[in-house]
């Protein structure tokens, strides 16, 4: 505004006309959003070749990573055929850390890929996710689970829900020393502690972002509010039910996904 002004008494001084100067502030302006134009889109055109390039490197690295896993693998296998009981246990303590492994790289990978690139969605059975999942909580914690699961096909994004429901059985093993109860019902996937549970009050705080009901308890306080997103962003309703000193339900609607 203040150029164009100066510009006005400028051109006014040395002769010009109003009108003389409308014409060239109206060419001076389409100059300037070109110029913008051209700006941004190199800057858009850079930004998208380092996307490209940053992409090329994780897929490599992410290949170099899995390798040596499947060959972990796929080798203790073949030498478990072979070996007596005490060794047996020893290779299975080995495929175990190698399948921890496996879930950490396939976490890395989801991570650094949705931030750069569309998730694919994949058709998959939740029954085998919470299963799988379980098993390795079970080799953690111990087995503090009743599972009451029916089989149920989905379509979405796979890891993202994964991740999702971690958070809840989680969050459910930290506030509850009693056994949890995991349930697949109706389209719903239903989890259930017999914990400290919340009040109103923390019920209407849960999904705020740093929100963390028990100070004492390390962790970031985002889990419940990453969950939320990923559930509005991939059409799953999430319900949570709560009562102090009885525990907490969360239950994940999955009616608007199933195949």
């Amino acid at each position: 505004m203040f150029f164009l002004a100066g510009l006005y008494y400028f051109l006014k001084n040395n002769g010009f006309s109003q009108e003389t100067f409308l014409s060239g502030a109206v060419i001076f302006l389409i100059a300037s959003l070109i110029s913008i134009f051209i700006v941004i889109s190199d800057i858009l055109d850079k930004k998208q070749e380092h996307n490209k390039k940053l992409m090329h490197l994780v897929k490599e690295t992410l290949h170099e990573i899995n390798l040596p896993l499947a060959t972990i693998d796929g080798n203790i296998k073949m030498i478990l055929k072979n070996l007596d009981t005490k060794n047996s246990i020893r290779a299975n303590r080995i495929i175990s850390a190698a399948k921890r492994l496996k879930r950490l790289y396939d976490k890395l990978s989801y991570t650094i890929k949705k931030d750069i690139m569309p998730i694919e969605k994949k058709e998959f059975n939740l029954k085998n996710l919470i299963e799988e999942l379980i098993n390795s909580y079970i080799e953690i914690f111990g087995d503090r689970f009743n599972l009451d699961l029916k089989d149920l096909n989905l379509k979405t994004d796979k890891m993202g829900l994964e991740q999702a429901i971690e958070n809840i059985i989680t969050n459910a093993l930290k506030y509850s020393d009693k056994k949890i109860d995991i349930k697949i019902k109706d389209n719903l996937l239903i989890i259930k502690d017999y914990g400290k549970g919340m009040d109103a009050n923390e019920l209407l705080k849960i999904y705020d972002r740093y929100y963390q009901g028990d100070k004492s308890y390390k962790g970031s306080g985002i889990g419940l509010s990453v969950v939320k997103e990923f559930c509005d962003n991939n059409k799953i309703e999430i319900k949570i039910n709560s009562t102090p000193n009885i525990g907490t339900t969360v239950i994940l609607d999955f009616n608007k996904i199933k195949i």
